[in-house]
């Protein structure tokens, strides 16, 4: 199952194909970088679905390049009425000022939505140090206090826009998530089938057959969530979808390291550039705990009773 059918080959043939060092500039040359925004904005065209299919892409191949940030961010710059970035030019939204910003040196365009407005922080206002997140992209912190007066351009939002920003950059993280979610239960898969222990697979056992069946359902109980984000839209079930994301990668990531014991933990096998991504990305851009507060309150306010129902039924 894909979410865009004509997107997902290329994808998973071009990610997977092409030299780490090539990648960026190969998916700048086939405009990924700005899929979802309408072809007379200056855009690749395509839609949420498309977007999601790059996110999920990202996951599943571990790739180190903002990809599905970057055509979030030219997408929410179109529809607030901005100027794309050059072309080429690295980008991502930032909805949590206080936490590390993923990619945010200052070759990239970091944009803020706050309260109803999004702002284009200048490079005065990053902290570029030498660290990275745990899924190993370069990180950096925000300074606002450092800005000089005008020195922080924004446009207003309408409050729905601005609400859409956020919920599709949440659908998005999820879907990115389910990728890297979907990479870790086939290495898992396969180890257990190919190990023996006491003459046996290692997925004979009750035990370990349990552990694995668990960690595909999770997987696919994310995969529900964001089906139904997509075909619903609006911003309630796409944070229901992030919460269900962010519940289930500790999960997969924590039960996977443990069917494939020590080696799992080696730098040799390729387990962790997916666990690493999956216990990162899970806190990117809030905790779980804030995203299910996030779709408690928008159902008790009477908003999105349907949200709730969803992340409560998987």
């Amino acid at each position: 199952m894909t979410w865009s059918a004509d997107l997902a080959p290329v994808v998973d043939d071009v990610l997977s194909a092409t030299p780490r060092e090539r990648l960026w500039e190969t998916v700048v040359d086939l405009d990924w970088t700005t899929v979802g925004v309408d072809e007379t904005a200056g855009g690749a065209g395509g839609d949420v679905r498309d977007q999601a299919e790059l996110a999920g892409g990202a996951g599943r191949h571990a790739i180190g390049i903002p990809l599905w940030e970057t055509a979030h961010a030219a997408w929410a710059m179109t529809r607030a009425g901005l100027e794309l970035p050059e072309r080429g030019q690295p980008a991502v939204v930032v909805t949590d000022p206080s936490r590390a910003v993923a990619w945010g040196d200052h070759d990239t365009v970091v944009l803020l939505v706050h309260a109803d407005s999004l702002m284009r922080v200048p490079a005065r206002c990053r902290i570029a140090p030498d660290s990275a997140t745990l899924a190993g992209e370069p990180a950096g912190l925000l300074d606002l206090d450092a800005a000089a007066p005008g020195d922080i351009g924004g446009v207003s939002l309408d409050p729905a826009l601005a609400e859409e920003i956020r919920g599709r950059g949440a659908l998005l993280r999820a879907a990115a998530l389910h990728g890297a979610m979907h990479s870790a239960c086939e290495l898992t898969r396969e180890h257990v089938q190919s190990r023996e222990q006491f003459g046996r697979p290692l997925a004979s056992h009750q035990a370990v057959a349990h552990a694995l069946a668990t960690m595909v359902l999770e997987r696919d109980r994310v995969r529900a969530g964001i089906d139904e984000a997509l075909d619903r839209g609006g911003p309630g079930p796409a944070e229901a979808a992030r919460a269900a994301a962010a519940a289930a990668a500790g999960q997969v990531a924590s039960a996977a390291h443990q069917l494939l014991g020590a080696m799992g933990t080696t730098r040799e096998h390729s387990l962790h550039h997916f666990t690493r991504r999956l216990w990162s990305w899970r806190d990117a851009d809030g905790s779980q705990h804030t995203w299910e507060r996030r779709v408690g309150e928008r159902a008790l306010a009477g908003d999105d009773d349907d949200a709730l129902w969803s992340l409560v039924t998987g």
